[in-house]
């Protein structure tokens, strides 16, 4: 009829003009058997949300009054959670560190590492399929092609940074090792080879002393090390750490010590080389300069008494 207008129930289709009814923000209407067969239904699948019993009369008659549909009305556990800045994943509204990634909502850090979140992860990382921004991600998953992003937990980097920093511990005196033992064999050789001629043979009595050199001290460096840790310094190194460190220090100090003796100047190999050997056991153990500089002359004057000691045996074995 011309001038009524017609309210359908969006769940039955029936005209609720003259019944009572509810309306969303919307503008859409509900008779009030279907709001409340919803309401009922609602409240036996999510116990949570049920409500005191209302009277059976409902002021209805105010088209204007603001009632949600309860499918519109958002799940409360959805609106209890939010999503990680750090990694994006979901986390409880109240949460302060995600338990994916350790991000602290108060502090900014994450858990165990002393620095900030990497929020690249679900911030400006792209998509490791189609390179897609996952700026604002909110799910493990790329919006443009649906690859998942695979997401490491703190548990997994922080191994993997214990075992880099284990790698480069490891690399480091290796390193110096290798360097000094070469470039100190070859400086030896020159010398040799300049007192008794260049030959083949120079270079290859060149590496055998070192590495005699290298045999010798490095045993003795160890204990006088530990000694010198058990009276005073403390233990915090394991004994192979030392070892392999000890080597490094005396393979580069004899490199300097050959190298810088290829010019006639006299003292300056020497003062090179203990220059080098202090300076690399205060930084490769850990040790303050002083101590150092004890340490050194510990095993400097150990080393010249067995030195002397083998030396007089072996002339008395040939005597």
């Amino acid at each position: 009829m011309y001038g009524v207008i017609e309210k359908i129930c969006v769940k039955c289709g029936v005209d609720c003009a003259n019944l009572p009814r509810v309306k969303d923000p919307q503008g859409r209407y509900t008779c009030k058997s279907c709001h409340e067969g919803r309401r009922a239904a609602a409240a036996a699948a999510r116990p949570e949300l049920a409500k005191p019993a209302e009277p059976d009369v409902i002021p209805l008659e105010d088209d204007a009054m603001p009632t949600y549909l309860l499918e519109d009305v958002p799940d409360p556990e959805s609106q209890r959670r939010k999503p990680c800045p750090a990694c994006a994943r979901m986390m409880a509204h109240d949460q302060v560190v995600c338990l994916g990634c350790g991000y602290n909502a108060s502090t900014g850090m994450q858990a165990g590492t002393g620095v900030g979140a990497d929020v690249n992860r679900g911030g400006k990382l792209k998509c490791v399929k189609c390179g897609y921004s996952l700026k604002g991600l909110r799910q493990a998953k790329c919006p443009e092609c649906g690859a998942p992003q695979q997401y490491r937990d703190i548990k997994d980097e922080m191994r993997e940074e214990s075992r880099r920093t284990t790698r480069n511990e490891y690399i480091k005196p290796f390193l110096h090792l290798v360097i000094g033992y070469t470039v100190a064999s070859f400086a030896l050789a020159i010398m040799i080879g300049r007192a008794n001629g260049f030959d083949p043979s120079v270079f290859l009595a060149g590496f055998l002393v070192e590495g005699a050199q290298l045999a010798f001290g490095v045993p003795i460096g160890v204990v006088v090390f530990f000694v010198c840790s058990a009276m005073w310094i403390g233990f915090d190194q394991a004994w192979y750490m030392v070892a392999l460190r000890l080597a490094g220090i005396y393979a580069v100090s004899d490199a300097v010590y050959y190298g810088v003796g290829l010019v006639p100047i006299p003292w300056v190999p020497w003062a090179a080389m203990v220059i080098t050997y202090v300076g690399l056991l205060s930084s490769e153990l850990d040790l303050e300069i002083s101590d150092a500089v004890i340490v050194a002359l510990i095993t400097v004057v150990v080393k010249v008494v067995l030195a002397f000691t083998i030396l007089a045996n072996v002339q008395g074995w040939f005597s």
